[in-house]
Formats: structure tokens, sequence, C-alpha cells
């Protein structure tokens, strides 16, 4: 089942589904809110990995080894030298009664052939 998939596979969105419903319990669990919590996941996984030598250059160059980078609530992210895509797939998902459930299966842009 596809849900169960998406569920095993990213328990980060039970995160932010627990996270952001105790805090913001009058706020929606989509659209600006979970892309900004995707987007904060990423920067501190960048400022992880930069450790105690955080300097711009290093920030930049260490968005390179990001392939298909799962630890977030987004399907996958991928950076290199060249792509700056970041997120290529997005699976459109519903929130009804304080879960968020897949409704689709995921959609990947395909950089070499711009499909």
């Amino acid at each position: 089942m596809l849900k169960d998939e998406i569920k095993n596979r990213q328990p980060q969105m039970q995160v932010f589904v627990e996270r952001f419903s105790q805090d913001y319990p009058n706020d929606p669990l989509v659209g600006s809110s979970m892309t900004g919590w995707g987007a904060a996941e990423l920067l501190v996984e960048e400022i992880k990995r930069n450790g105690d030598d955080l300097t711009w250059d290093n920030f930049l160059q260490s968005f390179y080894p990001f392939d298909n980078w799962e630890d977030s609530i987004h399907s996958s992210m991928k950076f290199g030298k060249g792509n700056y895509f970041g997120l290529t797939s997005k699976t459109i998902t519903q929130a009804k009664d304080g879960e968020i459930s897949p409704i689709s299966n995921p959609a990947t842009f395909d950089r070499a052939s711009r499909e």
C-alpha cells in the first residue's frame, strides 16, 4: 500500500505532523508550513555536515554530496555541480483527521530529458 510505503520510508513526516500540530494547532499542515519544515531540515543537515568549519564556501560545497538524500519530509533531494534542482520528486498528499496521507505515486522530473 502506498501510504505504508511512504510512512515507512519517511518517518520524518510523522515528526513534522506531531510537532507542528502541537505548536500550531490552528494552522494547516500543508503548503508553506510543510515547505518551510523541509527547507529547515536541509539547512540543519548542512550545518551538521560542516561542523566547526562552517564557511560560506564550505556550506555551498557540502550540497554536492546530496544524492537522493531521504532524511527529510520530501521524497528525496539531490544536488551536484550543475544540478541545483534539489527536489525533483513530489508526491501529492492529503491532510485529513490529523494525518498526512499520500494520494499519488511520486512524480519525478528527469533533468536529462526535461520531463
